[in-house]
């Protein structure tokens, strides 16, 4: 990975606060029963940060879409997608289409979470989802990684540089329902996959995303 740029390290550093930071040294909370993840109280994740990051451009109707499928194909029926952030005006679209799908009762709107919320989510959470169709820097990545939390997403844009295939999470192929649906299907039904992944996440934060080390890295221009 390319080390952080000086004039952007305390920025990308500080975004991760000492609420989620402190997530790195707290054991895993996964849901186990019988040898598997408990899917009568399995969360699957999608966050929008803000009112810019759309609806569309963040894949939403694309994880409905491998939600259903996942369903249909008989996984993980008692699964609840939570899907968190503010309406930029496609809410209502969204909504319509899980009930097209029929799998209403299994998707959860919360509106935008804050602070605290937004941290019990995550801890709370299995899996990050963001089947995004364009991403830059997504800080909800970190923020799902310092919680030891697996991400699937989109193999595109600042997805594939923050995202190990395999080992911090999981890259499809965009606007592939069954890629997704397949990937989410691995990690909720794999419960050692997933915490070997989880704990992968948080060192891949200790080791590219502790202030003191970014820091260390640039004046030595590593």
């Amino acid at each position: 990975m390319k080390p952080v740029e000086p004039k952007k390290e305390y920025g990308v550093v500080e975004c991760l606060k000492k609420r989620f930071l402190a997530c790195l040294d707290q054991p895993n909370r996964l849901r186990v029963s019988s040898g598997h993840m408990d899917t009568h109280s399995l969360t699957l994740l999608c966050i929008l940060n803000s009112s810019i990051e759309s609806i569309v451009t963040k894949g939403i109707d694309l994880l409905i879409k491998a939600y259903a499928y996942l369903i249909e194909k008989g996984g993980n029926k008692d699964a609840v997608l939570v899907i968190a952030g503010p309406d930029d005006g496609y809410l209502k679209e969204a909504k319509s289409l899980t009930s097209a799908l029929d799998i209403l009762k299994h998707v959860l709107f919360t509106g935008p979470l804050y602070r605290q919320d937004k941290l019990e989510t995550y801890v709370d959470s299995d899996v990050l989802v963001l089947p995004s169709r364009y991403e830059t820097f997504p800080m909800t990545v970190l923020e799902a990684y310092t919680c030891g939390k697996p991400v699937i997403a989109s193999e595109i844009g600042g997805l594939k540089d923050l995202i190990i295939n395999e080992k911090t999470g999981i890259l499809v192929k965009l606007e592939n329902k069954e890629q997704l649906a397949k990937g989410i299907f691995s990690l909720v039904n794999d419960n050692n996959l997933a915490k070997e992944i989880g704990q992968e996440c948080k060192q891949f934060v200790r080791e590219n995303f502790m202030i003191e080390d970014v820091v260390a890295k640039n004046r030595k221009g590593v």
